[in-house]
């Protein structure tokens, strides 16, 4: 595991052990990729629940146009991240906080050097996308993992995990938060400055 930049200062992501890119690349090509999004699709149709269709009008069945949706969400959640990044680098004054939300479950959390890293989500109440970060503090997030939500609750929302096997998204989230945070610890990332001294650091792939 190491950690990649986003959009220096503020934004990071893990790069997990095996993978070629970091999450947040990983995730992004992953919903724009048409094999994959097509055998989530396919192969979780019934779990497709009754609030995803009363939202978007589609059935069930329908399932191309549900492969469509998050391939042009994934287009604006990757242009609104980057804009927000930009307007605070810029010095206009946004604020991650702009985009990326705490995370209302309260059983998703690892205690973290002595405290408990707030995480947050990003993707609006209507969107079938979600990205999840650790917020290392306030404007300095760490994004951890990002899935397809089909259901209201991400403990029924169904998951691949990282072998391809059934799963859901809080259980795959729960497993990211858990690791991340012991990778942090071992690593003397408590805040921003030690964030920033490992970032001046080479890292090999663990």
């Amino acid at each position: 595991m190491t950690i990649e930049t986003v959009s220096k200062p503020n934004l990071y992501a893990v790069k997990y052990g095996g993978d070629k890119e970091n999450i947040y690349r990983c995730i992004l090509k992953d919903f724009r990729n048409q094999q994959y999004t097509g055998n989530y699709f396919s192969h979780f149709t019934d779990r497709i629940s009754d609030w995803v269709v009363d939202t978007y009008g589609y059935d069930k069945t329908e399932t191309d146009l549900y492969m469509y949706l998050v391939q042009q969400q994934s287009y604006d959640i990757e242009t609104r991240i980057r804009d927000c990044c930009y307007d605070f680098t810029a010095g206009r004054g946004r604020s991650l906080d702009d985009i990326f939300i705490p995370y209302d479950n309260n059983e998703t959390r690892h205690n973290h050097t002595g405290k408990y890293l707030r995480l947050k989500c990003y993707g609006t109440k209507d969107s079938l996308i979600r990205i999840y970060a650790l917020e290392i503090e306030p404007n300095c997030d760490l994004i951890i993992y990002g899935a397809i939500k089909i259901t209201k609750r991400t403990q029924d929302s169904p998951a691949f995990d990282r072998k391809g096997n059934d799963s859901t998204v809080h259980d795959e989230l729960e497993k990211r938060v858990k690791s991340v945070s012991r990778f942090l610890e071992s690593e003397g990332i408590v805040d921003y400055p030690g964030l920033t001294q490992y970032m001046e650091e080479d890292h090999e792939e663990e």
